[in-house]
């Protein structure tokens, strides 16, 4: 970029000199240049505008992103067309990369983004937003393994690429067109829907690999192998493409465990994970929570097998009593699939949230058989030894362990969470899933919310400026240069004279920031919006009415700050079921400004900085 400035400002001095085989009228020449930089800043604009929806102060449909989109492909060419025009065409090259743009955008408008990409992906080698083509548990999981605090067993993806490749290798896409119409039908007949559902469920049972398919597949296994310290097993589980994100679809789809991990067996599971997208609880659960809309795509994570001695369920809030400010821990012997099915006994532990937590509660039930990986590949039911049977299946330590990691993901997320584990035999803890926990808004407190905030010292209200929305709780820590960040406590409230993008290395581990200079368009607010961190700017003078480790809440929302936890608000917070940034357009847009808004960042506070 600096070399093309560098070019841009020689042929500019050139033609005005009159030094150049081009050599224009000054005015003339300024005037191509003024039109360079005003639809250049239309773009900037534009692309702000659009970041800036994703704060959350704002609710837009998809016209608007369409809107936007046809805009900024307006301005940008302009700007393109003028600069040409300005330097006698010699950044022709740029229309390339324009088009080559525009044509991924249009992807994404039409919802064909799905079916590009790999067959089979690393998880390693997944980003968030890669969603689309590797579903929401597969994005989840990838997201998990990039923090190195987080032990979650390492595969592959096979990405909604082959589903497409599979349904037009084997014939099956105009019953898949047929099924879709159907289903955008309030009114179709459901005999009809329910003949193309299993049609297309027993067609994709009996489908022939597309081409390439199994070359991929063997080339992910021998290297999920050579990373393997004895004989591949693999967990093949769905992972469609808004699964585990604003709805869980918990137990619709199907997940095959203990695979042996040959290209034959693992493609059998995966047919079995696909044609469970077609079963009758699935698309009865999707057309209840997405009436309407285009049936979604699925890929398959394949997950190496942990050996696990206990396994359960973690839920960041008690769902019985979410203004406890505890958490539930279940779990049994062996594997876990039975515990989420319910068809086991489990022990029961609440933990509160206090700092150290404490273990509140103890319900140790007999727990006379478990299930275990058989040699064959599959579970089988084993007897659990007799004076092990009503002993608790985790230790305090492995308790706490399991607390803190499972709060380490709600601060991630920034929402109370569902969180699948397994110990293994070693005493590891490794993280298999985590999804949205959906709280019941009956679980509110009785008391209106208005009057219970009215028990709070308000800091600030009415004050600064939303960069992301949201609701966050904790102690204060002051931040005035990179130094502080290096002992930064989880679940602290950031508190900053000015904003800086170096405050990215704490946002997972932040609750909320607030800084007292800044603006929802600057680099750092982009970040909150990526990792969804509540955050205000431009609250004046908020350092001096906080002090370190106090206890404050961030409603990013109505724009208030409060003195103290205000449990009443985190508790309507985990209750709402709205969630914006779990949204198709919200997503969209992200996915889109990431094309069309690619940062590198230079921060002021970094010691390297130098003008």
């Amino acid at each position: 970029m600096q070399k093309q400035i560098q070019q841009l400002w020689s042929d500019l001095r050139h033609r005005l000199l009159g030094t150049g085989p081009a050599a224009v009228e000054p005015a003339l020449a300024f005037e191509r240049f003024r039109k360079v930089l005003n639809s250049n800043n239309q773009a900037l604009e534009i692309i702000a505008d659009l970041g800036e929806k994703l704060g959350g102060d704002y609710i837009f449909d998809r016209h608007y992103i369409e809107t936007g989109v046809e805009r900024l492909s307006g301005t940008v060419k302009a700007s393109i067309d003028a600069l040409n025009e300005l330097c006698d065409n010699r950044f022709e090259n740029l229309n390339t990369i324009y088009e080559g743009l525009t044509a991924e955008l249009k992807r994404l408008l039409t919802g064909t983004e799905d079916r590009k990409g790999p067959q089979v992906m690393d998880l390693d080698a997944i980003h968030f937003l890669d969603w689309e083509i590797v579903g929401g548990k597969g994005a989840r999981l990838a997201e998990m393994r990039q923090d190195s605090s987080l032990r979650v067993p390492p595969g592959f993806v096979i990405t909604t690429r082959t589903y497409h490749e599979l349904i037009d290798h084997n014939g099956l896409r105009a019953q898949l067109d047929t099924l879709q119409k159907l289903l955008a039908d309030p009114a179709a007949d459901a005999a009809i829907v329910d003949g193309f559902r299993r049609k297309l469920a027993t067609g994709i049972m009996k489908a022939e690999p597309p081409p390439q398919l199994l070359k991929n597949l063997e080339a992910a296994l021998t290297n999920a192998a050579d990373n393997s310290q004895k004989s591949l097993f693999l967990a093949v589980r769905s992972s469609a493409q808004e699964e585990d994100m604003d709805y869980s679809f918990a137990g619709q789809f199907q997940s095959i465990i203990n695979v042996k991990g040959s290209v034959a067996e693992v493609f059998k599971a995966y047919l079995q994970v696909a044609a469970s997208l077609f079963s009758r609880d699935a698309l009865s659960y999707y057309r209840m929570v997405r009436p309407g809309e285009r049936l979604m795509s699925i890929a398959a994570v394949c997950q190496h097998m942990v050996a696990a001695r206990s396994s359960g369920v973690a839920f960041s809030v008690d769902t019985m009593e979410p203004d406890r400010d505890t958490m539930v821990i279940v779990g049994a012997w062996g594997q876990g699939d039975a515990i989420v099915e319910g068809h086991t006994p489990t022990d029961t532990f609440i933990i509160s949230k206090d700092d150290p937590p404490d273990i509140l509660e103890r319900a140790i039930v007999s727990k006379p058989r478990g299930r275990f990986q058989a040699e064959p590949g599959g579970l089988e039911s084993r007897k659990i030894a007799s004076d092990l049977r009503n002993q608790p299946c985790l230790s305090d330590t492995e308790l706490l362990q399991i607390f803190h990691k499972v709060r380490q993901l709600e601060l991630l997320y920034k929402r109370p969470q569902d969180v699948e584990w397994s110990v293994d035999e070693g005493g590891d803890l490794f993280i298999l899933q985590a999804r949205p926990l959906v709280l019941s808004q009956a679980a509110h407190q009785s008391k209106s919310l208005p009057e219970a905030l009215a028990g709070y010292e308000r800091l600030a209200e009415d004050r600064g400026r939303v960069a992301q929305q949201g609701i966050g709780a904790g102690p204060v820590r002051i931040v005035n240069g990179p130094g502080d960040l290096a002992d930064f406590p989880d679940g602290a409230v950031l508190v900053s004279r000015i904003d800086s993008s170096h405050f990215v290395k704490v946002m997972k581990r932040a609750a909320a920031i607030v800084t007292e200079i800044g603006t929802p368009v600057s680099h750092m607010a982009t970040l909150c919006r990526e990792l969804r961190v509540p955050c205000l700017v431009n609250v004046g003078n908020i350092i001096s009415q906080v002090k370190n480790g106090e206890e404050i809440t961030v409603d990013a929302e109505d724009r208030v700050i409060y003195r103290g936890r205000a449990r009443e608000l985190l508790v309507y917070s985990s209750t709402s079921t709205m969630q914006l940034n779990s949204s198709p357009e919200f997503l969209l847009l992200r996915r889109i400004l990431k094309k069309v808004a690619i940062l590198n960042l230079i921060d002021p506070l970094l010691q390297s900085f130098s003008v």
